[in-house]
């Protein structure tokens, strides 16, 4: 009887270990998930766990450092009337990002929210940016601004393949009190563009500080249809006085690279027949 036992118990023994190899081939050769970019295991052509080769994202995105405030002020014009600005840069060097949210909000003294001005811009790889807003009408006395900046979420930010920073500046800069019959000051200048590319839209900046590095002053000219090589003078007035005297003054030129539709066609579209 003793023998019976054993033999069963050996059979079953058996039975169970045969059914478990059974289980665990079919898990590894049909159930088994293969790998993923979300498994924590550095696995495919990966250059780092769950990032790099050819099925991952970069693994430089997954450390994308946030985009920097520089500053931010804001420039009373008239009662309940004020221009806004903001500087901020871009410290990544490969990596920019075509939809970048912002919002100015407005204080009074007490610190409360009195005012809010949204909207988007972008910003190149390795790049500071001026933000304006002109004649924004506030409620009540501002005493303060700050501006918030939403990037989004990390597969915002887009890569540049080769990317330097694109030829496009101001030359001749210049800045002068008028104090002409219809307008008081001027800012004037020459956008240079040396890239390869024409260009849909390009945009001048314009910002005046004072001796304490205050800003005093701050406005924005739009180029359209700017072509490879060419050249294009731009101005803008001050039709009022500017409260403080202007010690310097900063112009930068920029076009949205990741826009397609910002890149001038060079031979046109065809008819149709």
């Amino acid at each position: 009887m003793a023998y019976r036992i054993r033999k069963q118990i050996t059979i079953s023994i058996i039975v169970i270990l045969f059914l478990a190899l059974v289980g665990v081939g079919v898990y590894y050769v049909f159930l088994k998930p293969g790998p993923t970019c979300f498994d924590g295991i550095k696995n495919q052509d990966e250059e780092e766990i769950d990032c790099g080769g050819s099925q991952c994202v970069s693994c430089e995105i997954k450390t994308l450092k946030e985009v920097e405030v520089v500053w931010t002020q804001v420039i009373p014009l008239v009662p309940g009337v004020y221009d806004l600005a903001a500087k901020i840069r871009n410290p990544n060097p490969n990596f920019g990002n075509p939809g970048v949210k912002y919002e100015f909000q407005l204080k009074d003294k007490s610190g409360q929210i009195v005012g809010k001005k949204s909207g988007m811009t972008f910003i190149l790889p390795n790049s500071t940016k001026y933000i304006i807003e002109n004649n924004f009408q506030g409620q009540g006395q501002i005493d303060s601004v700050q501006i918030k900046i939403d990037t989004g979420e990390n597969l915002s930010w887009l890569k540049l393949k080769n990317y330097q920073t694109p030829d496009i500046y101001v030359k001749g800069k210049k800045f002068e009190i008028r104090n002409e019959t219809n307008f008081f000051a001027e800012a004037s200048g020459v956008v240079k563009n040396s890239t390869t590319f024409g260009f849909d839209k390009v945009d001048a900046d314009i910002v005046l500080f004072d001796s304490n590095s205050k800003l005093i002053g701050a406005a924005k000219s739009e180029m359209r249809t700017l072509k490879a090589g060419e050249e294009r003078y731009f101005s803008v007035r001050w039709f009022s006085p500017i409260a403080g005297e202007v010690k310097f003054f900063d112009m930068q030129a920029e076009t949205n690279l990741f826009s397609d539709d910002n890149y001038m066609r060079v031979y046109g579209v065809p008819q149709e027949q």
